[in-house]
């Protein structure tokens, strides 16, 4: 019917209302033209049905029947693809109306036309500007072709007249309609009737079948009424087939619209695994598969009262929303439900989640991760479309499916990358470690060359400044020896050895480590150690490594501040186990991180600072040794880390570390007398052999070099020795070797003391185990030589 041509031309004009049509620009023309259609539909209505006080009861009869077509045929309604401009609206509705203006009076044509519209109306989701639109053109095109017919009638008599008239009445009716609605187009759009496909084949053949139906309806209803059975039942059995097939073809092309979305989503889900960029993509996808306004992902945070706004799609370019979303409507029952939730304009005021949007219906979907409710995908509009049905829950149902794989696979692609990364810095780790290991090698070497020399200056007679500046020397070497110690302790990969240990002990070695770091950042580290404190069982090195993780933290949080960093260390004694602590004055932690701070690969720091696994190492290490770690925070003023450690009724007593060398404690070990016996020293730096060789002089011994292996072993081959003392690691043929080589050519091999300034291998470490022969790490003092050769050659001597 041309009144539906007409909806179908200014639907994106007239659904919206006035603000949609300011901003098209509509013409006041095209205002004036359509409130004229409007008042000319309104008097011609009245004007027909003011005719009802003369009206015969006859003609209530075709009132009757004619209604009931007008409301059949309404509810046949459907649509067919025109070959240019769109789809087209073909109904038979306006056959019950145009076949009586020929047959009934004015009164009854109106009542008809009237009913048949409002039932369209109703079944075809009018909105308000489109329905009275098209109910003023069928009544003015009505009250036009009534006229006709009756004055074809006066002039034609019989039944031909009656066909006459009918043709001529549906003639005008729809060449006044296609006028009204073309006029109107011109107006709003500018097109042409060419151009705007108004004009056209299949519009031109529904009006022509329509105009000549209705002239054989008003024919067999003249003839004799239950003839009309005969003309009416085939045509309507014949547009129910068409009706029911459009049904079927809406279908398919609903199913290929999801399919074409499954298939985009598909090839640009492919093309971005990454968690962001793919919700955007997403929603994107959603918004344009469903014709709405936007879409909306939220995913379930931590804190139980919001929801964290993944991506959200809309059409309106200056939409401001937060990060987060106040928790109500979407709660744990609907996203275990997993069922599609369809909400009206009443509904949304239950969704605080949707009122930042201006939403007057939406769709909403649950989302599951990995197996687990996570989230929720929603489809909202403001009224620009029709409200949600049950075939767009379906239809957005159908996504969710492929959606949730590929969120599944982002989830799964996130926790790989952050292995990868893990594993990437723990490769650093190793390599740095390894790196540590070579450059303690070779600061242990000059540092025990100038501990050494320091000794033995320290012996000769020194004038007091000399020997204030000789003490400083000796006592920043210790103090760089400790360090690169303590580094070596760092860089090794040692199996679980847990024991009797000081935690104070542990304590000071860490934080020797970081004092400089902190210094030169402005950042006071301070201790407070109980000096009674039980010792512990515990693996000495993983304590080092959650205490160096704890402290680390702690110095990245102090850095962002625009106060003076502070770092407190605290160990004491609390009840059955110790207790330490590391509190900061940095930022503090937020109340929302406080619960997952321990959770591995959650990180605040910026990409590259953290991997996000250093409080879950350190939590799983805490709890291996049977402890508990903690932390507690307030915003802005700081955060400090807990761990409590158990310790039994009974522990042994662990001996007192030697003290930091005085400046009264510094003089050479007490003179020995060698005798005279000769000892081999074998080491490739020349500074180690100078200083032992002057250290064995005036111990008595007369001492020889050697700064290579096979040297070494020529001077064994040649001459007898009461004792040697040999670099495990050397160029060439190393200590192990040497030891080997000389044993195999059965040589005259003495007591052997081992050096060494790196870690030891664990073969290397099996092979002195076999030899039983002592190691002096490097550095080493001179007292410590000096014990370690009486004990050697006694027990030589007992042999």
């Amino acid at each position: 019917m041309a009144g539906l041509e007409t909806y179908i031309r200014l639907r994106e004009l007239l659904r919206k209302g006035p603000k949609q049509l300011s901003e098209r620009k509509l013409s006041r023309a095209a205002l004036v033209c359509i409130a004229l259609v409007e008042l000319a539909g309104a008097a011609a209505a009245i004007d027909m049905l003011q005719a009802y006080g003369g009206a015969r009861g006859s003609e209530f009869l075709e009132l009757a029947v004619f209604s009931l077509l007008g409301i059949g045929w309404s509810l046949l309604t459907f649509r067919v693809d025109r070959r240019r401009g769109g789809r087209t609206a073909v109904s038979l509705a306006p056959v019950s109306f145009q076949a009586l203006f020929p047959l009934a009076g004015r009164e009854v044509v109106a009542t008809v036309a009237l009913l048949t519209i409002l039932i369209d109306w109703v079944a075809h989701r009018r909105r308000p500007l489109q329905g009275f639109f098209n109910t003023a053109q069928v009544m003015l095109g009505s009250w036009v072709a009534s006229h006709v017919a009756v004055r074809v009638l006066g002039l034609v008599d019989g039944l031909f007249g009656i066909v006459v008239a009918a043709l001529a009445g549906a003639v005008v009716y729809s060449l006044l309609n296609l006028a009204l609605t073309q006029t109107v187009v011109s107006l709003a759009t500018g097109r042409s009737a060419k151009e705007s496909g108004i004009i056209a084949y299949s519009t031109l053949t529904n009006e022509i079948v329509v105009s000549c139906f209705a002239a054989l309806v008003a024919l067999s209803w003249a003839a004799r009424p239950v003839l009309i059975v005969v003309a009416v039942v085939p045509l309507t059995l014949l547009f129910l087939v068409l009706s029911r097939l459009e049904q079927r073809e809406g279908a398919l092309r609903r199913r290929q619209s999801e399919l074409q979305s499954i298939q985009e989503l598909g090839l640009r889900v492919s093309a971005q695994l990454d968690a962001q960029p793919l919700a955007a993509v997403i929603t994107e996808i959603v918004a344009q598969h469903l014709k709405s306004r936007g879409a909306l992902l939220i995913f379930v945070g931590e804190s139980e009262h919001e929801l964290e706004i993944a991506a959200v799609h809309d059409l309106r370019q200056d939409l401001s929303l937060p990060s987060r979303l106040p928790r109500g409507g979407l709660d744990e029952q609907f996203l275990e439900s997993g069922q599609p939730l369809i909400g009206d304009a009443l509904a949304v005021h239950r969704f605080p989640e949707l009122a930042l949007f201006a939403v007057t219906s939406f769709l909403a979907h649950p989302l599951a991760i990995l197996g687990r409710p996570a989230g929720a995908l929603v489809v909202y509009d403001d009224g620009s479309r029709d409200p949600f049905t049950e075939q767009d829950a379906q239809r957005l149902s159908s996504l969710v499916r492929f959606i949730e794989v590929a969120l599944n696979n982002a989830r799964l692609y996130d926790d790989l990358r952050r292995m990868q990364q893990h594993l990437a810095q723990t490769e650093k780790l190793t390599a740095m470690g390894q790196l540590v290991s070579g450059v303690a090698h070779e600061l242990n070497n000059p540092l025990a060359t100038i501990m050494g020399t320091a000794e033995l200056l320290n012996s000769k007679q020194l004038t007091e400044e000399h020997g204030k500046m000789l003490w400083r020397i000796r006592r920043e070497a210790d103090r760089a020896a400790r360090i690169v110690r303590n580094l070596l302790t760092f860089s090794r990969q040692h199996k679980p050895e847990v024991g009797w240990h000081a935690l104070n002990a542990i304590v000071e070695e860490v934080l020797e480590i970081r004092q400089y770091e902190c210094r030169v950042r402005n950042i006071m580290l301070t201790m407070d150690l109980d000096p009674n404190l039980p010792p512990v069982r515990v693996d000495p090195h993983q304590i080092h490594q959650v205490l160096l993780n704890l402290v680390t933290n702690a110095i990245h949080a102090v850095e962002g501040t625009d106060r003076p960093g502070l770092i407190l260390v605290r160990t004491y004694r609390d009840g059955d186990g110790v207790r330490l602590e590391i509190a900061d004055n940095g930022p503090g932690i937020p109340e929302e991180n406080i619960g997952k701070i321990f959770n591995p690969f959650f990180t605040t720091k910026q990409v590259g600072k953290g991997t996000g696994l250093g409080l879950s190492i350190c939590y799983g290490i805490v709890h291996e040794h049977g402890g508990t770690i903690r932390v507690r925070s307030v915003p802005g003023r700081g955060a400090t880390f807990t761990v409590e450690l158990p310790v039994p009724d009974r522990a042994p007593e662990i001996a007192e570390a030697a003290p930091v060398m005085s400046e009264e404690h510094a003089a050479i070990a007490d003179p020995m007398d060698g005798d005279g016996g000769r000892v081999l020293v074998i080491d490739d730096e020349i500074g180690i052999r100078v200083v032992l060789s002057d250290a064995l002089s005036a111990w008595g011994f007369e001492p020889e070099q050697a700064s290579d292996g096979e040297q070494a072993l020529a001077l064994l081959r040649e001459n007898r020795y009461v004792l040697a003392i040999l670099d495990l690691r050397m160029p060439g043929l190393d200590g192990q070797s040497l030891y080997t080589r000389a044993q195999d050519e059965q040589l005259a091999l003495p007591p052997v003391i081992f050096s060494t300034g790196d870690s030891v291998s664990p073969q290397v470490s099996a092979f002195l185990e076999q030899t039983g022969a002592p190691v002096l790490s490097k550095p080493f003092t001179l007292a410590a030589l000096k014990e370690t050769i009486e004990s050697t050659l006694a027990a030589a001597a007992r042999r």
